[in-house]
């Protein structure tokens, strides 16, 4: 909806083109030296008012639907300071329209409208420069129509009337789309109603709320966006698998009885490669390949010396979890005294 074309007055040869409510494609313009202004006489002789008829014509030539509009023309004067600083007097001349027959289409009604919508909306239309309280009051009819359309009727099986309100509630829980936007139409329509005048504002506003829900309604843009955004979005690719490092198996065996009310372990820890012979040494703690456990029982069992080995322990227990028999060809393993 273009909102600049729609206004309570218009100045004297300035009308816009106005979409043409039939054809759909075509603009109303105003046929020049076809209208007329009939001025009437006033106590003030230096302000006119009259009335005036303009005619329209589509400017699709398949089409050519003619279009009367009419209303009240207004003159007089109107002041201004100019570029020096000092009060000037023109004068200006502006129509209001009060109607438009058959009325400018203000916003386009998807072709799968129900017919029952599209009417009403039609005739709102045709109100807009009459009276825009009734205006507003047709597209509260059209949301009615709509819900209808929705399988919410008007009635209950027993003829009983039911409120547009009460029907929103019921929309609202069967999640039918733009149920806010409905919501706000009911309710201009009833402060057009029962509060007298409603601004033009508010009505060009309830348009342009009405035109959006109808396009995902009726026109399917919903369903034609959510394709696009499927179309262009790349898929995600397959997560890579996780890289797994060699198993670290870790077996531990008490030294011996506790000592001054603490345990001692030793913790052999099997990182699966003969390529290392590194030995770390720390309280109870040797880093070494599984293949060397065979060798080195006695040698640490002969050789550990306080702190590092408890009183009264006796020989070292390592484990190895794997199955595997001590290589016989291992290297030799040295072991350094280590001090704190």
């Amino acid at each position: 909806m273009n909102r600049s074309l729609w206004r309570e007055k218009y100045p004297e040869d300035s009308y816009p083109a106005f979409p043409c409510p039939k054809c759909k494609n075509g603009l109303l313009k105003r046929v020049k030296d076809k209208g007329v202004t009939v001025w009437e006489e006033g106590d003030d002789p230096m302000i006119a008012s009259g009335k005036f008829t303009s005619f329209f014509a589509c400017s699709h030539a398949f089409c050519r639907t003619v279009a009367v509009l009419s209303g009240i023309a207004s003159s007089g004067p109107y002041y201004y300071i100019d570029q020096d600083g000092e009060e000037q007097m023109d004068e200006e001349t502006n129509f209001y329209p009060k109607s438009m027959i058959p009325g400018p289409r203000i916003i386009a009604i998807p072709g799968k409208t129900p017919k029952a919508v599209s009417d009403e909306i039609t005739k709102s239309f045709g109100l807009f420069w009459t009276d825009r309280s009734s205006a507003a009051n047709k597209l509260r009819n059209a949301v009615e129509e709509i819900l209808a359309d929705f399988g919410i009727p008007k009635a209950t099986p027993a003829g009983k009337f039911v409120a547009l309100g009460a029907r929103l509630d019921r929309a609202e829980k069967l999640d039918i789309a733009h149920h806010g936007t409905m919501v706000a139409l009911k309710d201009v329509g009833n402060t057009g109603s029962h509060e007298g005048g409603l601004p033009l504002k508010d009505l060009l506003d309830a348009y342009d709320i009405f035109e959006d829900a109808l396009e995902d309604i009726y026109g399917g843009r919903k369903a034609r966006l959510d394709a696009i955004r499927a179309r262009l979005t790349k898929p995600k690719p397959p997560a890579a698998a996780p890289v797994r490092k060699p198993a670290t198996q870790v077996s531990k065996a008490k030294i011996g009885p506790p000592a001054n009310n603490s345990e001692y372990f030793l913790f052999v820890v099997l990182d699966g490669s003969e390529a290392s012979h590194r030995i770390h040494l720390s309280i109870g703690a040797i880093f070494l390949p599984c293949p060397l456990l065979g060798r080195i029982n006695a040698f640490l069992g002969d050789r550990l010396e306080a702190p590092y080995r408890p009183a009264g322990s006796g020989r070292l227990r390592t484990v190895c979890s794997r199955a595997e028999e001590p290589d016989s060809a291992a290297p030799p393993v040295s072991l350094s005294p280590m001090r704190r």
